[in-house]
């Protein structure tokens, strides 16, 4: 029973371990991404990008070739003409994590 008990314990100190480095990998994936995205507006003159300009970027093929050709996230949205919001699905946890360059903080 005692066994049983600290085999228990192990694995949920594992998964939740996995999951926190889950949730890191998640929020530097947006972080990129969105140093991406203000990359891609540098060569617009300082204007956001739409969605069909920053996917068939070059700038976005070269920076994130594995997800060229997929409908993976990071995902990308204009929400205005000055702000965007980033984000991935965090399956691992069931949620999703949300950046909004208006205020550069994730929801």
């Amino acid at each position: 029973m005692k066994k049983t008990i600290i085999s228990l314990l192990c694995l949920f100190v594992l998964v939740r371990g996995y999951t926190a480095y889950d949730i890191h990998q998640d929020k530097q994936r947006i972080l990129r991404f969105v140093e991406m995205v203000e990359e891609v507006r540098q060569t617009q003159g300082g204007k956001l990008p739409t969605n069909e300009t920053l996917y068939n970027s070059e700038i976005y093929k070269q920076k994130f070739p594995e997800l060229v050709h997929t409908e993976s996230c990071p995902c990308y949205q204009r929400v205005a003409d000055d702000e965007y919001v980033v984000w991935v699905s965090a399956t691992s946890v069931g949620e999703s994590f949300t950046y909004n360059s208006k205020t550069k903080k994730f929801d």
